[in-house]
């Protein structure tokens, strides 16, 4: 992103006699006070100055220069004139975020966070913006500005946990941060911190669904992992053993009852393959491998348009997939269909002419 200096309009003047008996002020008269001036005429019209006019040039620079040599006095001034001036500035970022003015938005909580030490709420709330941010760019297909936005948001959740160690919200919002990451480990640490400080039953019920969920998908990955190694071992019953102990306690996993399928039908236990693979259909999978194995069963079962119908939607989706479009053929060569076989192989061969399988039936056929 291109980057300017937001300072470069602010300027800096002598206060005017009559606004120097401020209530509850003590104003030091050798401090220039800063304004800004108009971006595009480059003029301020200082017979209507005000305070409010001093104040917002003093929180930009706050915003964007807490080092600056008058920073504790403009702070202190800030406050005396206006004391509720956190709140307001708050209700004010909160609504510029939602109206997507996200650089005011960040302005405004980097000099809420500036203007008084331990403003907790006010880094929490630029975590969150910076996320915001983030999920905007992702929608706009910028990942490049989201990831950068992510790497603030957090930096900042590392320095709110830093102020605030024991801060459940800080606690809940960095693990939900992670876990729109998949990095499940940080955010299972988060969230218990989290379960273990707060109050509110809501938002733990919440997260309990999640760490639940979690819990799940893990079991689902070392099931996976141990299944499909005993599949590729060539120890199908072993896998078939761990994989159908494992639906019983969860029975809603389509990941699982894919497995079952497929060793089943490497142990040529079609019509119990046909039926898992039927399962993980029934849950939502719809994946072609899926749609391709049932396919295979059916054929094997001699249910031949059914299977030419699974085969059908997997090619639909994946129009030169070489291994659909051979089972197809051979449904059609079970089915005595030669003509229909025979087109389909010859597809195969220019996809890819060296396809042996493809010319071997080719050369059966002719």
């Amino acid at each position: 992103m291109k980057q300017t200096d937001p300072l470069k309009n602010i300027v800096y003047i002598s206060l005017p006699e009559k606004m120097k008996s401020y209530d509850l002020l003590s104003i030091d008269p050798s401090i220039l006070l800063p304004i800004e001036l108009d971006p595009d005429s480059g003029y301020a019209d200082l017979t209507n100055l005000s305070w409010e006019m001093i104040i917002a040039a003093m929180l930009k620079i706050i915003a964007h220069n807490p080092d600056h040599e008058n920073a504790d006095y403009f702070r202190s001034l800030t406050l005396a004139v206006r004391p509720d001036i956190s709140s307001e500035m708050t209700t004010a970022a909160i609504a510029k975020a939602g109206e997507k003015e996200f650089d005011i938005a960040e302005e405004i909580f980097q000099s809420l966070i500036n203007l008084q030490a331990g403003e907790l709420s006010a880094l929490h709330n630029l975590a969150l913006l910076y996320e915001e941010r983030a999920d905007s760019y992702t929608s706009l297909g910028r990942d490049d500005l989201a990831e950068e936005f992510n790497e603030k948001a957090f930096g900042t959740y590392k320095q709110l946990l830093e102020a605030a160690p024991e801060s459940a919200d800080a606690h809940f919002n960095f693990g939900m941060f992670y876990l729109k990451r998949s990095n499940f480990e940080k955010t299972v640490e988060h969230l218990e911190i989290f379960l273990s400080k707060s109050t509110d039953s809501k938002k733990k019920k919440r997260v309990k669904d999640i760490l639940e969920q979690i819990g799940k998908k893990k079991s689902t990955d070392d099931l996976f992992f141990t299944a499909y190694d005993a599949i590729r071992m060539g120890k199908e019953e072993e896998a078939i053993g761990i994989i159908k102990k494992y639906l019983k306690k969860e029975p809603g996993i389509w990941n699982a009852w894919f497995l079952l399928g497929w060793a089943c039908r490497r142990r040529e236990k079609y019509t119990e393959g046909a039926d898992a693979f039927k399962k993980a259909l029934e849950l939502g999978s719809d994946q072609l491998d899926l749609y391709n194995e049932l396919a295979i069963c059916l054929m094997e079962l001699n249910k031949l348009e059914e299977s030419r119908e699974y085969l059908l939607i997997a090619l639909k989706a994946e129009p030169e997939n070489i291994k659909i479009l051979s089972n197809l053929g051979i449904v059609a060569l079970k089915a005595d269909d030669s003509k229909a076989a025979a087109g389909y192989f010859k597809s195969v061969l220019k996809i890819d002419p060296e396809d042996r399988i493809a010319a071997e039936y080719l050369a059966k056929i002719g």
